[in-house]
């Protein structure tokens, strides 16, 4: 009896006894896809994408690093799901994405890297005869 996800490549193509049987895994419960965010400026918004699959009318949530949610939507039938945030400082964080059942219970739980590239510096050249209250500000 095999049992998992089957044979290897190299394996496949060889003669097997007729008396093997195989018995796949259990399907997966939870998270089964995710592509964490681009590399984004400070005070940008980045969208994260996941897929679950093996839970009725669940919910997401993206929590950020203080364990508070900054985004909670409905998981399409799919499982597909697209999350959105806004980066912080400067630096790499780790937000949490979770699933949730219809109960509001937690299923899945998985980190969410997030890179804060430093913004580029803003540039100005004024060229004007005097000063004046929007300038001074400037």
């Amino acid at each position: 009896t095999l049992v998992g996800a089957g044979l290897v490549a190299r394996d496949r193509d060889a003669v097997l006894p007729r008396d093997v049987r195989w018995q796949p895994v259990a399907p997966t419960r939870g998270w089964i896809a995710l592509q964490p965010p681009a590399d984004t400026a400070p005070g940008a918004r980045f969208d994260v994408h996941a897929q679950a699959r093996g839970v009725a009318k669940a919910k997401a949530e993206l929590l950020d690093p203080a364990d508070s949610v900054v985004d909670r939507v409905d998981v399409a039938e799919d499982g597909h799901v697209q999350l959105s945030g806004i980066a912080r400082a400067e630096g790499r964080s780790v937000f949490q994405l979770r699933l949730l059942d219809a109960g509001g219970h937690v299923v899945d739980s998985a980190p969410v890297p997030q890179q804060t590239l430093p913004a580029a510096p803003l540039r100005m050249l004024v060229r004007a005869s005097a000063p004046g209250p929007e300038l001074k500000y400037l």
